[in-house]
């Protein structure tokens, strides 16, 4: 978004009826009928521990819009990734889904994670 504008992603939706999160099918339904946007996925498939660098790691896949009708390629770095099953559940520690925040993210110059 440009400057003073906002930009909403719908991530997650939970269906306290229900005390449950919505499954990814169910999640995309809600946001075609309500007209709400989804992050980008990266990624749909088998899990690959050895190819989360490709979606954790490099430039953001959203694109910076900056005033009207100008739409500038992605520039900023990624923070990482969401990690989630396509069909929602429960494991040992609770429900399943991980972020997995790029190494270069945490490094980045003034960055302020893990300060007090």
């Amino acid at each position: 978004p440009g400057s003073g504008q906002i930009d909403f992603r719908l991530f997650d939706i939970y269906h306290s009826g229900e005390s449950r999160y919505l499954d990814y099918d169910e999640l995309s339904v809600v946001a075609r009928e309500t007209g709400l946007m989804l992050p980008t996925v990266l990624y749909c498939g088998l899990w690959e521990p050895d190819e989360l660098p490709l979606y954790r790691d490099g430039q953001t896949t959203e694109k910076v819009i900056r005033g009207v009708g100008q739409v500038q390629p992605p520039v900023h770095m990624r923070e990482g990734c969401v990690i989630r099953p396509a069909k929602e559940r429960i494991g040992a520690c609770g429900r399943v889904i991980l972020k997995a925040v790029s190494p270069q993210y945490l490094l980045r110059k003034g960055g302020t994670e893990g300060k007090e």
